[in-house]
């Protein structure tokens, strides 16, 4: 999982926890928290976030699960997908 967030962002501070929590219960995933200094950064432009927090999944070829998302509950999808194309 790779997190844009900011910290000026109240509902990245909300979030958080549960994909703590989520990364540190599965050893097959991994969380990387980038924060969203200035939005034209070269980083948020190359993935095009628009909106924190959002989240995007990646499977172990390194491909994009599912689509970038803000909502928990497909986060939580989108990782289960990832996991099961583990070959």
């Amino acid at each position: 999982m790779v997190c844009f967030y900011a910290d000026w962002c109240g509902a990245c501070h909300q979030w958080m926890p549960a994909l703590e929590i989520l990364a540190k219960n599965d050893p097959n995933v991994n969380l990387v928290k980038i924060d969203i200094v200035k939005w034209g950064n070269p980083v948020a432009t190359q993935h095009k976030v628009n909106r924190v927090p959002r989240v995007l999944i990646y499977d172990r070829q390194g491909r994009q699960a599912g689509t970038p998302t803000h909502q928990f509950p497909k986060i939580v999808k989108s990782v289960d997908g990832a996991l099961r194309k583990r070959s």
